[in-house]
């Protein structure tokens, strides 16, 4: 679990599962009370790309 994460004015870059604070949130983890806030330049040459999240599954949660 990944509780009370924040991230301003942020530059991220890449290739697969691309997110402004985690990259592939997965197997039962929770994201809770998390956020990216000013500017968020998120770059991606593939897929999943996110601004928080670049890719969330299996059974994994996001919350506020």
């Amino acid at each position: 679990t990944n509780s009370n994460v924040s991230g301003s004015n942020i530059t991220v870059s890449g290739s697969y599962n691309v997110g402004g604070l985690v990259g592939q949130n997965d197997y039962y983890s929770n994201i809770d009370s998390s956020y990216v806030a000013g500017t968020a330049n998120i770059y991606g040459s593939n897929n999943n790309i996110g601004g928080l999240v670049g890719y969330n599954y299996n059974y994994s949660n996001i919350n506020n």
